[in-house]
């Protein structure tokens, strides 16, 4: 016997952008404005929707459970505030009502968990592409977050004195190659004592490690 279903809340997903501020006192009852709703087609029988950044862009995309339907539709966003007006549908389980995110493998990207009514069951979905470029020690070889004599004398180390490359777990490039030629040289030591005793800014002395 089939369960009883609660009552969508809509029949598209409805995205709202807050565009007026709110005001900064506590005690006070805050104000805000809505723009016009912007409706985005789902599937059948939207219940939960929950915005996550699937694609290690940097924007939040939207994942719908539907229950109707029984997928999960995606909605990537365009990095505007938009999503895309065709949303690409994955199989769940028997009447999905409710959908989270979560990294259930550990490999830096997020994964869809769905609740399934009908089903008595959860729907996981691994999340297939690659892991977002995370390079938090790049230039930083100390990763204490300020360019100092240490970290010179790592790069030296790397590119002089045969010291294995150090290499953050989701970054293609060595934190002791600030200029991403490949390798640590001594062009990657005098950028880096720029940074850390002269002056110079790691935007205009390092590269961008996670470029292609």
């Amino acid at each position: 016997m089939r369960k009883s279903k609660a009552v969508p809340l809509a029949a598209a997903v409805i995205v709202t952008v807050v565009a007026c501020a709110i005001s900064s006192a506590p005690a006070q009852a805050q104000d805000f404005c809505l723009e016009t709703a912007v409706n985005y087609a789902a599937g059948d029988a939207p219940y939960s929707v929950f915005a996550v950044d699937l694609d290690g862009d940097g924007d939040a995309d939207l994942a719908v459970a539907n229950g109707n339907s029984n997928n999960v539709s995606v909605l990537k966003n365009n990095g505007d505030g938009t999503f895309v007006t065709t949303a690409v549908n994955f199989p769940a389980g028997d009447e999905p009502t409710s959908v989270i995110a979560a990294d259930f493998d550990g490999d830096g990207a997020w994964d869809l968990a769905v609740a399934n009514n009908n089903g008595d069951n959860i729907s996981v979905l691994i999340n297939c592409a690659p892991p977002p470029c995370q390079c938090p020690c790049h230039g930083d070889p100390q990763c204490d977050g300020v360019p100092n004599v240490q970290d010179v004398v790592k790069t030296v180390d790397v590119a002089f004195r045969g010291a294995a490359p150090i290499f953050d777990p989701l970054c293609p490039r060595e934190q002791t190659d600030v200029n991403c030629d490949g390798v640590s040289t001594v062009q990657d030591v005098v950028k880096m004592v720029n940074v850390a005793f002269r002056g110079a800014s790691k935007a205009t002395e390092y590269c961008d490690p996670c470029a292609p």
